[in-house]
């Protein structure tokens, strides 16, 4: 996986390496990641944090990878379509893998119940849970902390919208 310098204000870097970790799925034909388009990489926005990974570095490799993903498209080259059974498994790796970024100085959900709900849900999603909608995922609401440690609710919140969807679509 490529590396990138890391600058005071710069791409999310928990983004990009997921982002990256897509392309070089797609391109080695694994099937380890949901396969992506040239078009869905062009039209990814990244989030601007701080301590992130250097903007032009990542802009630069993103348009290699675009060129290349658009080459091999050109020649009637297709991402090898995921199966139900790898974008359940995808999801759970997910799941099981997730890091957020801790709080202490400002509201954060707490840990204990993220990790009891991800837990769950990961053990729902490979069958040894009741089954789980997408709307239950995005109704789940956790109680806060300040002044301890917590998660980042945004962070948090982007994987279950992302799990939601996944489990609507």
């Amino acid at each position: 996986m490529k590396r990138f310098d890391r600058v005071l204000r710069g791409y999310s870097t928990a983004q990009v390496d997921a982002l990256m970790a897509r392309i070089e799925s797609t391109l080695s034909g694994s099937g380890a990641q949901a396969p992506i388009t040239s078009q869905e990489l062009r039209a990814t926005r990244l989030d601007v944090l701080l301590q992130g990974y250097d903007r032009y570095m990542v802009d630069t490799a993103l348009q290699e990878y675009v060129r290349e993903l658009e080459s091999r498209e050109r020649s009637g080259w297709r991402p090898r379509p995921e199966t139900a059974e790898e974008r359940l498994a995808r999801l759970v790796r997910r799941i099981e893998t997730a890091e957020f970024s801790s709080t202490r100085l400002r509201h954060g959900y707490r840990r204990q119940e993220v990790d009891g709900f991800l837990s769950a849900l990961a053990a729902s999603l490979r069958g040894a849970g009741p089954a789980v909608s997408g709307a239950q995922v995005r109704g789940r609401a956790f109680k806060t902390v300040f002044l301890s440690e917590g998660y980042d609710t945004e962070e948090v919140d982007r994987l279950l919208d992302e799990v939601a969807a996944a489990l609507d679509g």
